[in-house]
C-alpha cells in the first residue's frame, strides 16, 4: 500500500504570484548595438544574435544593480506564423506585488488603483548612463511581470 504524507502547511498559504516591475523598454536592434559595444565586435541585426545580446547585457546589468527581461509577446497577436523579435526591458526596479491574490480555494483580483508604484532607485542612474552613451531614452514604464 502506498503512503501519502499529509499536505505541508506551507503549501496551503496564499502566495503572491506576480511582481511589479519598472524599467526601460528597448527594441532588439538597440540591444544588439549594446551587446556589440560590450563584446567589441559587431553582431548581426537579423534576429539570430538576440539571445547572445540578452545574455551579455544581463551579465553587465547585474553589476549595476539592474536586470534584463524579455518582454513576452502574445502568439495570437502575431501576423500569421511570422517570427517576431522580442523587445527587452532593462529592469530598474523590482518588488513583490499581489496583482492576483491566489490560494487553493479562491482567486481574488486586486485592482490597479490599489497598487502603489514607488520610483525606481536606479532609474536616474540608468537614464544618465544612456544619455552618456548617446542612446535614446525611451521612457520609464510599469509592467505586471
Amino acid at each position: 500500500m502506498t503512503y501519502f504524507p499529509p499536505p505541508n502547511s506551507t503549501n496551503l498559504k496564499p502566495r503572491p504570484r506576480t511582481e511589479i516591475v519598472g524599467g526601460i523598454v528597448i527594441p532588439p536592434s538597440e540591444a544588439i548595438k549594446w551587446a556589440s559595444a560590450i563584446l567589441d565586435r559587431p553582431l548581426p541585426d537579423d534576429g539570430y544574435a538576440d539571445m547572445t545580446a540578452y545574455i551579455h547585457i544581463k551579465r553587465v546589468a547585474k553589476k549595476f544593480g539592474a536586470d534584463l527581461a524579455r518582454v513576452g509577446q502574445n502568439p495570437a497577436l502575431r501576423e500569421g506564423k511570422k517570427f517576431n523579435r522580442q523587445p527587452y526591458m532593462v529592469v530598474t526596479q523590482r518588488r513583490k506585488g499581489q496583482f492576483w491574490n491566489r490560494c487553493l480555494t479562491d482567486c481574488e483580483e486586486v485592482t490597479e488603483e490599489d497598487l502603489k508604484m514607488t520610483p525606481g532607485e536606479n532609474e536616474e542612474l540608468v537614464k544618465r548612463k544612456l544619455e552618456e552613451l548617446g542612446i535614446e531614452y525611451i521612457g520609464f514604464k510599469t509592467y505586471f511581470y
